[in-house]
């Protein structure tokens, strides 16, 4: 992590790196690490629109209320506009 607590797969998850953040999380890196202001690598993938990303972290343990309580509500309804418009 950097100073602020930016960690590799965050860069991964803003960058829309697959392979990448399918590396670091079988090299057991935690979804659920968050930055200074309580971002995490979910909530960076879904502020970008990366829905294979937000599936991936989802699919390795990336839990939707971590970080703050106004970001977790927040994600949860961005994240339900997501999966509506895959349908």
């Amino acid at each position: 992590a950097d100073g602020t607590g930016l960690t590799a797969l965050m860069v991964a998850a803003v960058q829309n790196d697959v392979a990448c953040l399918k590396a670091l999380l079988f090299h057991k890196a935690d979804p659920n690490v968050k930055t200074q202001y309580g971002r995490t690598a979910l909530w960076f993938a879904r502020n970008e629109g990366h829905v294979q990303a937000v599936e991936i972290l989802l699919a390795n343990g990336a839990r939707p209320d971590a970080g703050t309580p106004l970001t977790a509500a927040a994600m949860k309804s961005q994240m339900e506009d997501m999966k509506a418009s895959l349908v």
